[in-house]
């Protein structure tokens, strides 16, 4: 019994330091009474839930908006989020908390569903533990806080995954059970084709390494996680399809709009350093991300990129020990290649696939790298301490990398009409770019010069037991 009691203590701690980390880092939401009100926060979704609010304190379930154009069908068009549990905080709550509190638990939801992805996966709690935080705070979700049905249906998609692995290596109606509510949940968010995608993966869950059930049980489990996730996703995803051949978004994207917020290649560089693309506070047009891309738009569909350069050294390091995590960089691949869009060819290919043709906005995907960078991780911090020639070189190359980002902050700043004039950009987009340039290079040379000191001291032996909860530390 008392292995039974300390292990459940570790994953409860675990669990606490991820909702501590996305408390700390919200702090501004709860005592400088802020709101989420940037770009689509504010100007749709905000009015939006408020309208949802009063109807529901009324008694009844908004189906259709009048108040846009003609009216609107609201539970089919999915984008309200007319049946996300979050709205019963409507109920309970003056409006203000509960749609700072509705955001807010869409974070902690996330990184507990990465924490429990990983444990899926193998990785201990406090590994698991950086999966959450490193999923959670990444700059794909907190961007996501301008666009409310990527930020809820990704944070609750870790969670099917979740489930459907669990099912799959262990079976039980109860497990079963929970494969049903996260695909209802993850649906409810309102962004089908995350959720599809969600699906997708956790059907094919039963192929992932490191499970030991015969094969013919794992199909037979993987197919019947398969019937409840669309099962619990009915009520969403059946008014979605009776709609949407009658709405635009049914229909195949003029060239033009297919190629809007494709992810720009000079982007992936914003995974290992942040700020990079950042325009000035409170202005929508960024003529940083504009010199970058070329993209006339001015603005990007996602703020940040930012996954750490700790997170992706601990996903690169695992993928060299572990068939699940080389399985996960794999997916993390496909998945940017599929948010480039145009950029790489993807496209194009998808203009001639149904469903796939009338897509807009490629960038949205990037919250799957995201996602699978994060728990690739977990199963790097759980390598490093078992295997000091990995440590070793993990530390030389983090430090030769750290020292790359240190030299290139030093130096950003004189650079700062060269850049400009390399991007046929005025002096004053160098110059920003520039201190973009020293601020996030600075940052993630911090990061990795840390982490080879980490690793390097486990590579002689020291602190192999704390290097986990070190490395949640580092990332957090």
């Amino acid at each position: 019994m008392a292995p039974i009691l300390g292990a459940r203590r570790r994953w409860a701690g675990a669990c606490g330091a991820v909702a501590v980390a996305v408390a700390l880092f919200f702090t501004p939401a709860w005592l400088g009474g802020g709101q989420f009100l940037y770009r689509d926060a504010g100007r749709a979704y905000y009015p939006e839930k408020r309208w949802l609010a009063s109807e529901l304190r009324a008694g009844h379930l908004p189906e259709w908006n009048p108040h846009v154009g003609l009216g609107m069908p609201l539970v089919a068009g999915a984008i309200a989020s007319v049946q996300h549990p979050w709205n019963l905080l409507f109920l309970a709550l003056p409006f203000e908390t509960a749609f700072r509190l509705w955001i807010v638990l869409c974070y902690l939801g996330g990184g507990l569903g990465a924490l429990a992805w990983a444990r899926t996966l193998g990785a201990g709690p406090a590994a698991s533990a950086l999966a959450g935080v490193a999923f959670a705070l990444s700059g794909f979700l907190v961007s996501s806080s301008d666009n409310l049905i990527h930020l809820a249906t990704m944070a609750a998609a870790p969670w099917l995954l979740a489930a459907a692995r669990a099912h799959v290596a262990r079976g039980g109606p109860l497990r079963l059970a929970g494969v049903l509510l996260a695909s209802f949940v993850c649906a409810a968010g309102g962004e089908i084709l995350d959720w599809g995608i969600a699906l997708a993966l956790a059907a094919a869950q039963a192929w992932l390494p490191g499970l030991y059930a015969p094969r013919a049980r794992r199909l037979a489990r993987s197919a019947a996680s398969l019937a409840a996730a669309a099962l619990g996703a009915a009520p969403v995803i059946l008014p979605f399809a009776a709609f949407l051949p009658l709405s635009s978004r049914g229909e195949a994207l003029p060239l033009d709009q297919a190629a809007r917020w494709n992810l720009h290649p000079w982007r992936l560089l914003e995974l290992a350093v942040p700020h990079l693309a950042r325009g000035p506070f409170g202005s929508i047009r960024n003529e940083i991300y504009l010199a970058l891309t070329g993209d006339r738009i001015g603005t990007p569909w996602t703020l940040s990129l930012y996954a750490g350069a700790t997170v992706l050294a601990l996903a690169l390091l695992a993928a060299g020990r572990s068939a699940r995590a080389l399985a996960l960089l794999l997916l993390a691949a496909a998945a940017t290649w599929c948010a480039m869009g145009h950029h790489a060819g993807f496209g194009e290919l998808a203009a001639r696939l149904p469903v796939l043709a009338s897509v807009r906005y490629f960038e949205r995907l990037v919250g799957w790298p995201t996602l699978f960078l994060a728990v690739a991780a977990a199963v790097g911090a759980e390598v490093l301490p078992r295997h000091a020639p990995t440590a070793r070189r993990l530390a030389i190359g983090a430090g030769a990398a750290g020292g790359a980002f240190l030299a290139a902050a030093a130096i950003a700043p004189r650079l700062g009409h060269r850049i400009a004039l390399g991007l046929g950009a005025p002096d004053r987009v160098g110059e920003a770019l520039a201190a973009n340039v020293a601020e996030g290079g600075r940052a993630s040379g911090i990061a990795l010069a840390l982490l080879a000191v980490l690793a390097f001291a486990v590579s002689r032996g020291r602190l192999v037991r704390a290097a986990p909860a070190a490395l949640w530390v580092l990332v957090a």
